[in-house]
């Protein structure tokens, strides 16, 4: 049976967006202003390997579909934990704090070097 026919499942899904106020709590990207923007709600804890916490409205989290796959990509599908959502979350912001600073670490400079 798939999650989508799991009466419990969009149950959960779904109290957890609505506690979120539809909001990405990454990116802060509020779904009923954007139609574009797609909400999903995130299992902290994965539904593979910790079962007794499947619908348990602490364990879930909501984030846009692009931060939700981007987290897959990065960490892969199940045996998921919140250490590596929190370390997700670390490397998204610091990200974000280099794009913005007016004088990003040397790493980052794209200027090409002058010839002589």
């Amino acid at each position: 049976m798939g999650r989508e026919n799991d009466f419990e499942f969009v149950k959960w899904a779904k109290e957890i967006k609505i506690r979120d106020r539809f909001i990405c709590q990454i990116c802060d990207m509020l779904s009923l202003e954007n139609k574009n923007t797609y909400l999903e709600s995130h299992h902290l804890f994965s539904w593979d390997k910790y079962p007794n916490l499947r619908y348990d409205e602490q364990n879930g989290i909501c984030i846009c579909k692009y931060h939700h796959d981007s987290f897959h990509e990065r960490f892969g599908f199940g045996n998921n934990t919140k250490y590596q959502f929190d370390q997700y979350v670390q490397i998204i912001k610091i990200f974000e704090k280099l794009l913005k600073s007016e004088t990003p670490p040397a790493f980052l400079s794209f200027n090409e070097k002058k010839e002589k």
